[in-house]
Formats: structure tokens, sequence, C-alpha cells
């Protein structure tokens, strides 16, 4: 059944059927070319007075106007004027210079040779950089000795190689019997069944016994 939308530049009601409604804000071809001309839009001063100075959200804007706010949207890009919802780094308006990703902080430093395609850079690799007095090489990771990935005090931060802090981080994974002739990186065998024939799974127990934890918690 069709719902009654009322359009943004001539305040005139109409309808449209629900599956269409959202997309709809003015009642014809013609009001939408004139919500696109409005003489507002039109004067870069006093657009970017209100979304700049002002900080007025589009469609705060396209309200005072009579227009949408996908036509604020167009004519601030027309002026050159930075779309907030398009901003990185300092430009954004939530900016506090840092973030967290995967637990780790990271710092906005896009002219780190080593940063990531959005600007920013871990936090602890800065720390470490700072302390060694260079960049880290590529073949070098930081380690947090207490786990806390957030503490990135320079006492509680170490240089590895990323091989050493893959195995570090891994004790207890399979090696090839023929290499280690042990049945994991830190166990001789199960230690709850004792048996080598299956295969490690966690904190040295083989996958049956994990797998019977598991059920009986």
């Amino acid at each position: 059944m069709p719902v009654t939308l009322t359009c943004l530049h001539c305040g005139e009601d109409f309808t449209e059927y629900p599956g269409r409604a959202a997309q709809r804000v003015y009642c014809s071809y013609p009001c939408a070319q004139a919500a696109q001309r409005c003489p507002a839009l039109r004067d870069t001063e006093w657009l970017r007075q209100r979304y700049v100075v002002d900080r007025l959200s589009a469609s705060t804007i396209g309200a005072l106007v009579g227009t949408s706010y996908s036509a604020v949207f167009a004519a601030l890009r027309r002026a050159g004027i930075v779309v907030r919802t398009n901003a990185r780094g300092p430009a954004h308006p939530a900016f506090k210079g840092s973030i967290f990703s995967n637990g780790y902080r990271l710092v906005y430093c896009p002219e780190h040779p080593h940063a990531r395609q959005d600007g920013y850079v871990p936090e602890h690799r800065l720390v470490l950089e700072k302390t060694l007095g260079r960049y880290l090489r590529a073949d070098e990771v930081g380690h947090h000795l207490n786990h806390n990935l957030a503490d990135n005090r320079p006492e509680n931060l170490i240089v590895m190689t990323r091989a050493a802090h893959t195995s570090h981080h891994h004790r207890g994974a399979v090696l090839p019997r023929p290499r280690a002739g042990r049945w994991a990186l830190a166990y001789s065998a199960c230690i709850r069944c004792g048996r080598t024939d299956r295969v490690h799974n966690s904190r040295g127990r083989c996958v049956a016994c994990a797998n019977r934890e598991r059920v009986q918690r």
C-alpha cells in the first residue's frame, strides 16, 4: 500500500510504494533539478561557514535550504570542501590521534615508510624505533613482554625476529617428527593419556583428550 511523503523542495505531499520510499525525497524530476540548483549551495563561503565552522550536518543544511543531503554533499565536493564522512586522520571530526585495531594501539603517522594505507602505524613499533634510533628491519617485530598489546612502555617491549616471535607464540605446535624427534615443541607425549600417535591439539593434550574435556565442560 502506498505511503505518503513530503517533497523536500516544494513541500507538497506525494505517494510512493514502501519499497521505494527510502529513495524518494522529491515529488518530481523538476523539483529534484530545482533543488540541485539551490542558490545557497552555490555560495561557497556560506556553505563553508555552515558545514566547517558551525559543524552542521549535510541533512541539517539540506533542511535549511529545502534540499536533500545528497545535494549538499554534491555541493560540498564542487566547492572543494572535505566531506567529514570521507575525512581521515586530523581532518576527521572524531580524530583523537590514535585508534585501536585487534588490540594494538595505532598512531596516525602517514609519513612513516611502513604506515598502513590509511596512514596509521602500530604505536609499539614507533616506541621501539625511537629507542633504537632507527626503523625496524623487514624481519623484525616488536614483542610485548607482559602480552598486553596496549602496554607500549619501552621497558615492556623487545625486538625479535619474525621467526623467533612466531616460535614464541606457538609453543606446543606440532613439529615434523623426523626433524624434531618430539611429539610437540614443549611436550614429548599427551599429558592426559600419554599417547603420541594422536596429533597435538593444545596445552599438551592430544585431539581426543582436548575434545573430551570440552564436552565435559
